[in-house]
């Protein structure tokens, strides 16, 4: 579930591919490595809520590596 919901945030930037559930709408600039990481965050909070302290930990620390030009907010 978690690589699907990655895959199809992606995929809604890059649209190169079929969904596999659905196509959001996707912000101007956009990134693609932003919303992989928010995506991933997103579902394995719903899958493992216990676990949301070390989940948005380990989201903050990778979407810091993601650089605000490279679309990072647009893609949250």
């Amino acid at each position: 579930m978690v690589h699907a919901a990655m895959f199809d945030a992606v995929n809604s930037i890059v649209r190169e591919f079929h969904p596999y559930a659905v196509r959001v709408p996707a912000a101007e600039g956009a990134s693609p490595e932003a919303a992989a990481v928010t995506a991933a965050h997103l579902a394995l909070v719903l899958l493992y809520p216990d676990q949301r302290g070390v989940l948005d930990a380990g989201s903050a620390a990778s979407l810091a590596l993601v650089p605000d030009d490279c679309g990072r907010d647009r893609s949250v």
